[in-house]
């Protein structure tokens, strides 16, 4: 289904309604379809049931993205319309979101019809459970050895990215948690506080942005440094743990492994433009939807299934 198809939510209900599919799955964008049909194949498909993947730019209204699905979930949790039975024919929606930190602002739906990612967002789990080396040598024309050899133990090089960006990450998990307008979002692709955007912690840059930070809090110099301190340690605790993906954003990381291609390339020829979005669709096809990873997400989706079938 494409483009706005209906001029209101209740068309698009009544649509789902008298439509031959059960299940509805609402993704965030066109990227994430693929990921999410991979999953809904192996297990709708088995036993017969029609499902439907659709982004928000299928809803009526303005929103676009994330907000958008909320929007439209509020609607059909308040019109009952998240598991309908019309005519012996039941139908149900589930939204797929990025979890971002929503979790850690507390915002987080309690719903079975809404399935969070374990992390940030979707390219974490490419990063985590993908083959780096394939998809960055497919995405650069490299050969395949050396690339591997350049990355080393996967693990330990994200571990590594997280680490040199981790001022970032506290920056803008403080912006999130505090609702500061400003630079320091996750959509940024680059940190502005580190040399080059990805080097060292820039000392300049860092005491510049927190003076930024502090004026947009409206807090006091004493407040907002008490608030600072909180982040910095939450964000400790956080890493210490080996769990740094839920704050550092997954589509932070094709950056990164872009540049290490480029840089493994040296006078070689390499394709640039876009390479961060051919490591990512790269990623995506080295992943097993079968493997243990996916539990968590499948159990959401099975239990969906379950009250459709």
């Amino acid at each position: 289904m494409s483009g706005r198809l209906t001029h209101s939510r209740g068309g698009y209900l009544c649509y789902m309604q008298m439509s031959q599919t059960r299940l509805f799955i609402f993704v965030e964008g066109w990227s994430d379809t693929f990921f999410y049909s991979s999953l809904a194949a192996l297990h709708c498909n088995p036993g017969g049931l029609r499902y439907e993947l659709a982004t928000p730019k299928a809803l009526p209204g303005s929103a676009f993205g994330k907000p958008a699905l909320l929007e439209f979930f509020e609607f059909l949790r308040k019109r009952r319309g998240l598991l309908t039975n019309l005519g012996r024919k039941k139908t149900a929606v589930l939204f797929c979101l990025d979890k971002d930190v929503d979790d850690l602002r507390r915002v987080l739906k309690k719903s079975p019809h809404v399935s969070y990612t374990e992390y940030c967002d979707i390219e974490n789990y490419l990063f985590i459970h993908g083959d780096l080396a394939k998809a960055g040598a497919s995405a650069a024309a490299l050969d395949i050895e050396l690339v591997r050899g350049s990355i080393g133990d996967p693990t330990a090089w994200r571990r590594s990215k997280a680490h040199a960006w981790k001022t970032w990450a506290t920056f803008c998990l403080l912006s999130q948690l505090y609702d500061l307008r400003g630079p320091c979002t996750y959509g940024q692709r680059a940190s502005l506080v580190n040399t080059d955007g990805f080097g060292d912690d820039h000392v300049p840059s860092v005491n510049a942005m927190l003076a930024t930070l502090r004026v947009a809090s409206g807090l006091s110099a004493r407040d907002f440094g008490a608030a600072l301190s909180r982040i910095v340690r939450r964000v400790n605790r956080i890493y210490a743990a080996g769990q740094w993906d839920r704050v550092f954003k997954g589509k932070w990381y094709s950056g990164w492994l872009a540049r290490d291609l480029a840089r493994v390339a040296g006078t070689r020829p390499i394709n640039a433009n876009g390479l961060d979005m051919r490591v990512r669709d790269g990623l995506v096809l080295t992943l097993d939807f079968n493997a243990e990873w996916t539990a968590t997400l499948r159990g959401r989706l099975n239990t969906i299934v379950a009250m459709v079938s």
